[in-house]
């Protein structure tokens, strides 16, 4: 897949992680992110995150990660209903929209079991095009364990389902009944679908399970139709083609461009990335609009601590302007003054822009070498611990991530690469606390060495740009 993704087209991009890391600052997700925008996403399909994404604050992280990587998104995360005492939980999904294909969004939603969830995007002439992005269990018997930290998927929806009643069915049987009623449910509204995700299951090899959603439903398997008959394991320990997308013939005819990635290509895990490029005007009738770019804002509206800041700046500043009783007076005049009325406007906007001023929101990391070393390495590591686990040669994508050369040296056995592992994602942590100074000494070493080889015109550039930086950061706290 080229990473410039071409200007007429929509592209989809899903894949199995097994499972994201979620720190406070947003951990392999906000990875996820960063990549997403470098190669133009529109949206994002994950199965599998094993994040219970009923608790508060994986919602918090993932939005925050979010709102700092994109102007514009959407999530619909899926996970069962049974509780979980971490964040941590096995299955689940995730659709993630970014930047214009925001505007064409009808309505998200999610399946109860965390199975898949859904965003519907509208075309022209009332055209809707339902986008699920779905995970099914392993072909294997269902445990019966009650750790909650660890209770298997199969056994999550397992409880679910003797909950409604409904006994002796595998979780796989029952996906495949719900999933195929969902969508005939979509078709009888006449929405055209695309399907994607992780099915653990072969096409052809069940016919009661995806072969007869896909014949009952009349869907066609995009990447088959483009690249033929030959099948792809998507799984690295296995050989079988369990990642497909399946779609309505009019929504496959649209598909210009697909494919599936090298293993960790781009992320890590044990399985495939999936590509759908489709030309926009065919699969929507119409381009997409683009959306302006927000204003800076100082503050997000859905941070409660940035809220009670702003209410307090600005009843603060509306109070000593008199503008409360300048309001009540205005009622009680019996002719209509027009200038009366616009200096109340006036600074009613005065006191929204003074508070806004007063909060300010989460700048993004100043960028800096050393951090860029670091997360390189950050890359770099997990796919050299999978490489020596897994016994699967990930030397191509080790290679992407190298391809601008590194400064550190690789580790000679699995235990120290390990404990490497550890210690620079607390170092990571440390420079983008101070990651100002990091770039401002940086930056100064470079004035020192240009000024040193005779290139006094480099190194006023560099000047230039650091009182730049200054006045920026001094005009932020104003």
């Amino acid at each position: 897949m080229e990473d410039n993704k071409p200007a007429e087209a929509t592209r989809f991009y899903f894949i199995n992680p097994n499972g994201l890391q979620l720190l406070s600052d947003g951990g392999s997700f906000s990875e996820f992110c960063a990549e997403a925008s470098r190669i133009s996403v529109d949206h994002l399909g994950i199965s599998e995150h094993n994040l219970d994404s009923h608790q508060s604050n994986v919602k918090r992280i993932c939005h925050d990660v979010a709102r700092r990587a994109f102007d514009f998104y959407r999530i619909a995360m899926s996970s069962s209903d049974t509780p979980t005492e971490t964040m941590f939980k096995p299955g689940g999904t995730l659709s993630l929209t970014i930047g214009s294909m925001t505007a064409r969004i009808k309505e998200t939603g999610l399946d109860p079991m965390g199975r898949w969830s859904y965003t519907k995007f509208k075309g022209t002439r009332g055209k809707i095009i339902t986008v699920i992005t779905a995970y099914q269990v392993c072909d294997s018997p269902v445990t019966t364990a009650t750790n909650k930290k660890s209770r298997p998927v199969a056994a999550q929806q397992a409880s679910m389902m003797r909950q409604q009643g409904i006994t002796g069915t595998h979780p796989r049987k029952q996906f495949s009944k719900d999933l195929l009623s969902f969508l005939q449910a979509c078709k009888n509204q006449r929405e055209e679908i695309l399907l994607a995700g992780d099915f653990n299951e072969a096409l052809g090899t069940n016919i009661s399970g995806m072969t007869k959603i896909c014949t009952d439903l009349g869907l066609v398997d995009i990447l088959r139709n483009h690249h033929g008959t030959k099948d792809t394991p998507t799984y690295v320990r296995g050989s079988t083609r369990i990642d497909y997308a399946l779609a309505t013939p009019q929504v496959a005819a649209a598909c210009t461009t697909c494919g599936y990635e090298p293993f960790q290509h781009r992320f890590t895990g044990n399985q495939r990335g999936m590509f759908l490029d489709f030309d926009t005007n065919a699969l929507f009738g119409s381009a997409t609009v683009e959306l302006s770019t927000p204003a800076e804002r100082e503050f997000n509206s859905r941070d409660r601590a940035c809220n009670r800041q702003y209410i307090e700046a600005k009843f603060e500043y509306l109070t000593a302007h008199h503008w409360f009783e300048r309001l009540s007076a205005s009622h009680i005049e019996t002719t209509h003054d027009p200038a009366i009325a616009e200096s109340l406007d006036r600074d009613w906007l005065r006191a929204s822009k003074h508070a806004a001023n007063k909060v300010k929101k989460k700048p993004r990391c100043p960028f800096s070498h050393k951090l860029t070393e670091a997360r390189k390495k950050k890359s770099v590591l997990p796919r050299i611990v999978s490489q020596t686990t897994l016994m699967v040669d990930f030397s191509a994508s080790i290679a992407h991530f190298s391809r601008h050369g590194y400064s550190f040296l690789i580790p000679t056995s699995l235990l120290e690469c390990k404990q490497q592992l550890h210690k620079v994602q607390a170092e990571i942590r440390k420079i983008e606390r101070d990651a100002v100074h990091y770039r401002l000494d940086e930056q100064q070493r470079r004035i020192a060495d240009l000024l040193a080889s005779g290139k006094p015109g480099d190194a006023n550039r560099i000047k230039h740009q650091i009182k730049a930086e200054e006045i920026k950061a001094m005009y932020r706290k104003i």
